[in-house]
């Protein structure tokens, strides 16, 4: 159980049993990005880029 702020973007394409309250009355704005080493031979990482990528 916790609480986190997230890019409103999060809330979709997901069917996870969690509740969303969009904070409207705030000036602040984020995106989301990801970082990874391009060396790292792991094949679940380069499975996980292309879905991203997609």
């Amino acid at each position: 159980m916790g609480i986190s702020i997230v890019p409103t973007s999060l809330q979709y394409g997901f069917d996870l049993r969690i509740k969303f309250i969009e904070l409207t009355n705030i000036p602040q704005r984020t995106t989301l990005k990801i970082v990874w080493n391009s060396m790292n031979p792991n094949p679940v990482l380069k499975g996980s880029i292309d879905i991203i990528k997609n």
